[in-house]
C-alpha cells in the first residue's frame, strides 16, 4: 500500500470509530432523554395533586417543585448533549465519506473545527421544518466561495505558502506538507513563482557570503 493510500485508510478508520462513538452517544441520550421525560412527567403530576391540597405543609410542596425543576434542568443538559452528538456525527459523517478523494479528506480535517461551528450553528437556528442538511451544505458553499470566508481554500494554503517563503522544504522529509508544498507548485503559477524568487534570493545571500 503506498503512501497516500495508507493514510487515506487511516483516516477513514478514525472517522469510522469517531462515528461509532457519536452514534452510541446519540443512542444512550434518547434512552436517557426518554427515562428522563417519564421522570419528570410523574414529578409534574405529583406537583399538580399537591397544588390542589391546601393541607400539604410547604416544605413538602417545596420539595416536590425542587425536584421537579431538577429534573427539567437535567432534561436541558442531556437536550445539549445531543444536539452535540449531532453535530458531531454529521461532522464524522462528512469526514468519513467514502466517494471523496484523499486530497479533499485532508482539506475536510483541515477545516473540521470551522465546519463544526456551520453545523452547531445552523442546527441551532433552522427551523425543524426545513432542511437542515441542505442549510449547512448551502452555508458551506457560501464560506467556501467568498474569500472572506472561514472555509475558503486560501486558508488552507496560506499557512503553507508562508512556510515556503520562510524555509525550504527538506525534499527528504516526505511529510503532508512537503507533498502539499510539491503539489501547489505544479498547479499555482504564483505560489510557484513566489517559491523561485524565495530560492533566488537566497542564492544570491549565499553567494554575497562568499
Amino acid at each position: 500500500m503506498d503512501r497516500m493510500n495508507l493514510g487515506q485508510s487511516i483516516h477513514e478508520r478514525k472517522a469510522i470509530e469517531k462515528g461509532t462513538h457519536h452514534q452510541v452517544a446519540l443512542n444512550d441520550g434518547t434512552k436517557k432523554l426518554l427515562h428522563l421525560t417519564q421522570e419528570t412527567a410523574a414529578q409534574a403530576d405529583l406537583v399538580q395533586s399537591l397544588n390542589a391540597d391546601s393541607k400539604i405543609p410547604l416544605n413538602q410542596h417545596v420539595a416536590a417543585l425542587k425536584r421537579l425543576t431538577k429534573k427539567v434542568a437535567e432534561i436541558a443538559e442531556v437536550g445539549q448533549a445531543l444536539q452535540n452528538a449531532t453535530a458531531e456525527h454529521i461532522m464524522t459523517t462528512f469526514l468519513s465519506s467514502g466517494s471523496v478523494s484523499h486530497n479533499v479528506q485532508k482539506l475536510l480535517s483541515h477545516f473540521e473545527s470551522r465546519l463544526k461551528a456551520i453545523i452547531e450553528h445552523i442546527f441551532e437556528t433552522t427551523d425543524t421544518n426545513q432542511n437542515i442538511l441542505w442549510k449547512i451544505l448551502e452555508e458551506c458553499y457560501v464560506q467556501s466561495y467568498n474569500s472572506r470566508g472561514d472555509l475558503h481554500i486560501d486558508n488552507y494554503f496560506a499557512p503553507l505558502y508562508e512556510s515556503a517563503l520562510g524555509s525550504p522544504y527538506d525534499p527528504d522529509f516526505e511529510s503532508e506538507e512537503y507533498y502539499d508544498h510539491e503539489s501547489r507548485l505544479d498547479v499555482d503559477p504564483h505560489y510557484a513563482e513566489a517559491e523561485r524568487i524565495r530560492q533566488r534570493r537566497e542564492r544570491e545571500t549565499a553567494q554575497n557570503k562568499n
